[in-house]
């Protein structure tokens, strides 16, 4: 699996980041720097997203419509490779009908980047 993955540290970066880029996807925290991954999907628009959090039960039960999965740490790596494997099939599905979809991958990456053999995250 080849992905290109922008690292944002906050809200505002990541908006910044979805005006210079053309994404596909985002994969965000719930809780970053100036705001929530919610956030950023709202801003984002039609995007789907994999929203990753420490609980759940802090994200409001009204946010949960705006991601496709949910991923509650820790969680083993292979849940997010899932993950992302099915919101590839929702972005190819959205482009063969005609529906402009743009991608982003905006997430604490550090806990992945060093060591990608781990079998949990969080």
């Amino acid at each position: 699996m080849k992905l290109e993955v922008v690292v944002c540290a906050s809200v505002r970066e990541a908006l910044v980041a979805l005006r210079q880029q053309r994404p596909d996807f985002i994969i965000t925290d719930y809780l970053i720097g100036d705001g929530t991954g919610a956030d950023v999907v709202m801003a984002a628009g039609a995007l789907p997203a994999i929203l990753i959090t420490g609980t759940v039960a802090q994200v409001p039960a009204s946010e949960h419509e705006l991601f496709v999965d949910i991923l509650e740490k820790p969680f083993r790596l292979s849940a997010l490779f899932d993950a992302i494997d099915g919101i590839r099939h929702v972005v190819r599905a959205r482009r063969q009908s005609g529906t402009v979809v743009r991608d982003i991958a905006v997430e604490a990456a550090e806990r992945l980047e060093d060591d990608d053999s781990r079998t949990e995250v969080g």
